[in-house]
């Protein structure tokens, strides 16, 4: 790991303060995190390992399911959508079968009232939650920090 240590001699004069010496340093972050990934430090959140799989059960809210991957993405979870609905028994098994840890169910009446419904696959609870809270909501029900 890298330090840097500068000396600021009189830069506190040049903004008009009283004339002192200072110093100042930096670390390079980026070095830090392989330090710490190498000392098995925690360094955050990591919400790539939250699974979230999406399902339309309405062919007319594929551009709603589209938003909500697009935020969930954004808030670096992973998830997945389906292309092709059966039904919601086997959308639950697929889901559960590649070990996702939610399953979001976006119908009409999600798209009427811009919300979504999700499952925890984990306790079978279920929640209807609007759009701007799922990923708080998500990272609640995984145990994970929303920052």
């Amino acid at each position: 790991m890298h330090l840097v240590a500068v000396r600021y001699d009189n830069l506190i004069g040049q903004f008009g303060g009283p004339e002192m010496t200072a110093i100042g340093f930096a670390v390079g972050i980026d070095r830090t995190i392989m330090l710490m990934k190498e000392l098995d430090i925690d360094y955050g959140p990591d919400n790539k390992n939250i699974k979230v799989y999406l399902v339309s059960m309405d062919d007319n809210c594929k551009g709603y399911m589209l938003e909500i991957l697009r935020l969930l993405r954004n808030s670096s979870i992973n998830c997945d959508i389906n292309y092709t609905y059966r039904s919601i028994k086997a959308e639950i098994k697929k889901a559960e079968k590649l070990d996702f840890d939610i399953i979001a169910f976006l119908g009409e009446n999600e798209y009427k009232s811009n919300s979504v419904t999700i499952k925890d696959l984990k306790d079978f609870k279920q929640y209807t939650v609007s759009k701007k809270e799922i990923v708080k909501k998500i990272f609640e029900i995984t145990g994970r920090i929303w920052i």
